[in-house]
């Protein structure tokens, strides 16, 4: 709460003191959404975001920002997060809320063990601060009381970059290193708890190939062959788990499917043009699909409109929107 008002009072104490001064920027952007749907009903929501900027004698630049947020779910008017941030050209610090942590280092591998704080990235840091010395990239992040202090360091040594984080509410700890040797793309990713992964990839007479292996017992192996208009996948791991997937793209049709053995999955896409595009999608052999439509009306607006037999989307491959269960309508305005 203290970084919640203190970050509201940032943004109206720059405001003014650029309007004085004349040497500041002051925005606003936003959306506005309102969706009716025949299982959970209408709901309807609103985000807007101040952002203002001023930069001193000194070249440091003061910042700060304030989201506000509304829905028809009783959260009226809650300030959603809010920073205020001075930076330089090698160094920054932030004070408010929905700040990134500083241990994290990369997403954990397939079969890899996750370590919390290492391997998500996580927005919940209250202060942050940064610079840049030497070659290394130094962040530190943690809670306005002082509490889940947390350490990253990033650099670059003979042609690889390498991050480390420490977490230190959980002394958890973490390293990721990247980059090519021989022709061959590695990426190794040690965490504690004795997590570890390394994969591996490169282009072997036109087809994209990788092996990953985690923890000493879990692997996996994949290859990609594109030739134009398809592009034909195929996985493997440790558990004897396996799919493959066949995927059409040329003008203004998309086609993606997959199948593991057990299900087959299809999505696909057509653009009609004028920025109307229609989406399908089936899941299980069909045991549960969905249909709909979107359009940009320009500005920022757009409307579209679905059937959702299953439970709600969530990040589908064909570019539709996370449709909810049942018929839906939704209209959305971007400021």
């Amino acid at each position: 709460m203290k970084s919640i008002l203190l970050a509201s009072a940032s943004v109206v104490a720059f405001a003014g003191a650029a309007s004085a001064a004349g040497h500041s920027s002051i925005s606003w952007g936003g959306e506005a959404t309102a969706t009716y749907n025949s299982v959970t009903g209408l709901d309807a929501s609103t985000e807007l975001t101040a952002s203002a900027s001023a930069t001193l004698n000194n070249g440091i630049t003061a910042s700060a920002s304030v989201t506000l947020a509304h829905d028809n779910s009783g959260a009226v008017g809650t300030v959603e997060q809010g920073s205020i941030t001075l930076s330089s050209s090698s160094a920054s610090l932030s004070i408010g809320t929905g700040l990134g942590e500083a241990a994290y280092v990369a997403d954990a591998m397939t079969g890899q063990t996750e370590v919390a704080g290492i391997h998500t990235d996580a927005e919940d840091a209250e202060v942050t601060g940064s610079v840049t010395m030497s070659g290394f990239d130094i962040a530190v992040s943690m809670d306005d009381d002082g509490g889940n202090l947390q350490l990253g360091v990033g650099t670059s040594l003979s042609g690889f970059d390498v991050a480390f984080g420490y977490a230190n509410d959980t002394n958890a700890w973490g390293v990721n290193v990247g980059g090519s040797a021989a022709g061959v793309d590695v990426v190794a990713n040690f965490a504690s708890g004795s997590s570890w992964g390394v994969k591996g990839s490169t282009t072997v007479g036109g087809i994209d190939v990788y092996g990953i292996v985690a923890d000493g017992n879990d692997w996996e192996v994949g290859a990609t062959y594109a030739m134009a208009p398809f592009t034909v996948g195929f996985t493997y791991d440790s558990a004897s788990a396996y799919t493959i997937s066949a995927d059409y793209a040329a003008g203004a049709i998309e086609i993606l499917t997959t199948y593991d053995g057990t299900d087959f999955d299809v999505e696909g896409s057509y653009d009609l043009g004028g920025g109307l595009v229609a989406y399908a999608g089936a899941f299980a052999n069909a045991a549960t699909y969905y249909v709909g439509a979107e359009y940009d009306l320009g500005n920022g607006a757009s409307v579209r409109g679905s059937y959702n037999s299953g439970a709600a989307l969530d990040g589908t491959d064909s570019g539709a929107a996370d449709y909810g269960n049942g018929t839906e309508v939704s209209v959305t305005f971007t400021f």
